[in-house]
């Protein structure tokens, strides 16, 4: 069992990560606006912030609104170097 980290190292923790997802969503967007695309769909409004977090999802919408898009940017904008070989999974 792990020992209790305390509530400062905890915060600490929680500030490092959303900074990091801070910095990793803006150069997301950044990415996707140079690439002329300058509107969400509704399916990418309400996957990428929670995909973003690093939680599991499951989303379903009709073809051509965006679900590969609403899929893939959030696990490209996580993918780290030599922290193994699967880091993501999706299942269609």
């Amino acid at each position: 069992m792990r020992p209790k980290r305390s509530r400062l190292a905890r915060t600490r923790t929680l500030v490092q990560r959303s900074t990091k997802l801070v910095d990793d969503l803006t150069e997301l967007v950044q990415a996707v606006t140079e690439l002329g695309y300058t509107t969400p769909t509704p399916i990418q409004i309400e996957m990428i912030p929670v995909m973003a977090t690093g939680c599991d999802v499951i989303g379903q919408a009709q073809t051509g609104t965006g679900k590969t898009a609403a899929f893939a940017l959030p696990i490209l904008s996580r993918l780290t170097r030599g922290r193994g070989p699967v880091q993501s999974l999706i299942l269609t």
